[in-house]
């Protein structure tokens, strides 16, 4: 397992800024509207740069969004603040890995950020010490019959709101496809 520090430089080599608003969220609610002062979020998200009073309003618009939208409203605008690829992307990685240590069950290890060029969230896999159905969360037959349409455990209003998505659902199965028939080959 390798790690790489996800912080200023970080942000500064992938997006261009050390100015880039990195949290590491800890929550089984993500994006759960919790009111319109930051204090309240800033535990939970854990930021590890900086944010600038409106990124910081950023997250709080994107939980009331998540939280009250309208089915409707939600499908039309979520790509609003979700970079809708990159999120298919990292949903992919984390559902063929087996990962459940993570945003799947416990809400955590994960990096998510605010990308200053399209003011839109996306997120890093971290800590995969448990990935390839390492954690306790199922037995191996019921991983094995896990959904990739319901890949979560408990409640999760976040995922259950992007899924239900159908533009997601394509690229998130685009992704799953590209990944299993380039990555995961016994060749390789």
């Amino acid at each position: 397992l390798m790690e790489e520090a996800v912080d200023n430089e970080f942000a500064a080599e992938r997006f261009g800024s050390k100015a880039t608003p990195i949290f590491k969220p800890v929550t089984y609610t993500l994006f759960e509207y919790l009111g319109d002062e930051w204090p309240a979020y800033a535990p939970i998200y854990d930021l590890k740069t900086t944010a600038t009073p409106e990124q910081q309003r950023r997250v709080i618009d994107f939980a009331r969004f998540v939280s009250s939208a309208t089915d409707g409203e939600f499908a039309a605008r979520v790509g609003d603040f979700l970079d809708l690829d990159e999120f298919a992307r990292f949903l992919a990685g984390e559902v063929l890995l087996s990962s459940y240590d993570s945003i799947l069950s416990r809400g955590q290890n994960f990096y998510m950020y605010l990308d200053p060029r399209s003011n839109k969230f996306g997120f890093i896999p971290w800590d995969l010490d448990s990935a390839w159905g390492q954690d306790w969360i199922a037995s191996k037959a019921e991983q094995e019959q896990a959904s990739i349409w319901h890949p979560w455990v408990g409640e999760k209003r976040f995922l259950e709101r992007v899924m239900a998505v159908e533009e997601f659902r394509r690229i998130y199965r685009s992704h799953l496809e590209d990944f299993l028939s380039r990555l995961y080959v016994p060749d390789r």
